[in-house]
């Protein structure tokens, strides 16, 4: 099944029997949304930090979906498939998408990640033991 099909199953053909009718948009329109919607280029990452925790934290309705979010990329299980190299890699992928969730959801980028870290001179050399 295609995406284009998932997405006209979900906002276009929609059952008689929904509870929520009309509440999502057509696929175009959403689209549209979307694009307004998308931030320029001074665009932070402190305010992506921000709208993520405001959307995420903010409720618990947020909480629970960050939760499902997070299990759809197996951050809670393994990701290895036995035998099956292409599957492993596919999950792979997905735990990406939940780690950069998580790392837009840090407090602040770890200074290991950034230029102002330390250059290393108080580490011991590789082959000190202490």
């Amino acid at each position: 099944m295609s995406v284009l099909s998932v997405i006209y199953r979900l906002f276009v053909r929609r059952k008689p029997s929904d509870p929520f009718p009309g509440l999502l948009p057509g696929p175009d329109s959403l689209f549209d949304a979307l694009a307004a919607a998308r931030a320029g280029r001074d665009y932070t990452d402190e305010d992506r930090r921000r709208d993520f925790r405001a959307v995420l934290f903010g409720t618990p309705a947020g909480r629970r979906v960050l939760y499902e979010i997070l299990a759809w990329s197996h951050l809670f299980a393994s990701t290895f498939v036995p035998g099956d190299a292409c599957a492993t890699h596919w999950r792979e992928g997905g735990r990406d998408v939940g780690l950069r969730i998580l790392a837009a959801l840090a407090p602040e980028t770890p200074p290991v990640l950034t230029d102002q870290a330390d250059d290393g001179a108080d580490a011991p050399e590789r082959g000190d033991r202490p």
